[in-house]
């Protein structure tokens, strides 16, 4: 009788001290990463990444791109000590490199066939030079961003204030970027049809 009182002592205080050791806004996941209070990743989320990771479009390549680095996941609810309030969504992303610049249309050219055929419903993008699409995903409304960075050519640094260049400065292009995103939006309500 005796040891179920202590035990049920020690249950309630650590129901107690464990209410009352958190107070942040994020917690520890399994693996120990921060993970933002009240967020809950998408169910099956390993095989919802493997859905965007498999979708066509990540296979479109405008005729002078090259891919930098793989396409890259990203894991639901995670806080960066330095945003705590903006924690990661359920998604997939790949940068892609090219020569010259894209512009609504031209990503449009590109990538709408592929996206309709793939069940990929357009809808109003946050930005006019990027594309938005809407499905779901495994039971999950899902949205393909498209979009594309434009660089400024940009001249070299000459050296410190005052300083006689040995040199005259040299023009340097940066390349251009498009964006390719699969995001969750469990939040969201199913994308509405047409």
């Amino acid at each position: 009788m005796r040891a179920c009182r202590i035990t049920a002592c020690l249950v309630v205080a650590a129901a107690v001290l464990g209410g009352c050791a958190g107070g942040d806004s994020a917690s520890r996941d399994s693996a120990g990463r921060d993970s933002a209070a009240g967020c809950t990743p998408p169910a099956h989320e390993s095989e919802l990444l493997d859905a965007y990771a498999a979708d066509p479009v990540f296979a479109v390549r405008p005729p002078d791109a090259r891919e930098v680095g793989q396409p890259a996941r990203t894991l639901a609810c995670r806080v960066d000590p330095d945003s705590p309030d903006d924690p990661t969504q359920t998604a997939v992303s790949q940068q892609i490199q090219t020569a010259e610049g894209y512009d609504a249309e031209a990503l449009r050219a590109l990538y709408d066939k592929v996206a309709a055929g793939h069940g990929w419903r357009p809808v109003p993008p946050p930005r006019q030079d990027a594309l938005r699409y809407c499905r779901q995903v495994r039971g999950v409304t899902s949205y393909l961003s498209i979009a594309a960075l434009d660089p400024r050519p940009q001249a070299g640094v000459r050296g410190p204030a005052g300083a006689t260049p040995s040199t005259s400065p040299r023009v340097i292009t940066l390349y251009h970027h498009v964006f390719v995103r699969i995001a969750a939006a469990p939040e969201q309500p199913a994308c509405a049809a047409d």
